[in-house]
């Protein structure tokens, strides 16, 4: 019969193991390597990790003024060539612990109508322009300036911001 309760049991060790999120990760990696390149997206550009907090952090801080809350769905509108965009609102959007929805950015009207209203999205971030979808509020990703937004709301035991 098998011990499950030797320290040496895989199933021991991953039972006490700290849940680790995108954001976390992302705001480690930041701190101890804030210049070093993170993504690299060929002939658009790149991100280091500071760069990819930074702009995750100003998003964040929009989208918690916009109300997002933890558990809400936030459409993500990116064509291939806004990569890099993505990746910045999909870290924001977990940052406050809400759900991120990838929505082709060759998606027709009625087919982004749809998906969002489907999953019941509050809103949608996307690359810049006007986004046709009178079902909420819109964000364009590059908006905004400097952010107040140091907290990371993407685990389920937070309290909520006041």
């Amino acid at each position: 019969m098998q011990d499950f309760t030797a320290p040496c049991n895989p199933v021991a060790v991953v039972l006490h193991a700290v849940a680790t999120t995108v954001p976390r990760l992302l705001a480690a990696r930041s701190a101890s390597e804030p210049d070093r390149e993170a993504l690299v997206v060929d002939g658009i550009g790149a991100l280091t990790f500071g760069s990819w907090q930074r702009r995750a952090a100003d998003l964040a801080e929009r989208l918690m003024q916009r109300r997002v809350a933890p558990g809400d769905r936030v459409g993500l509108r990116f064509g291939a060539a806004e990569w890099l965009d993505y990746a910045v609102a999909y870290v924001a959007v977990q940052r406050l612990g809400a759900v991120a929805v990838p929505v082709s950015a060759d998606a027709a009207p009625a087919e982004l109508a749809h998906v969002l209203a489907d999953c019941d999205a509050a809103g949608l971030v996307h690359a810049g322009g006007t986004p046709d979808w009178p079902g909420g509020w819109t964000q364009a990703a590059g908006d905004g300036a400097g952010s107040r937004c140091g907290e990371d709301l993407s685990t389920p035991h937070h309290e909520e911001p006041r």
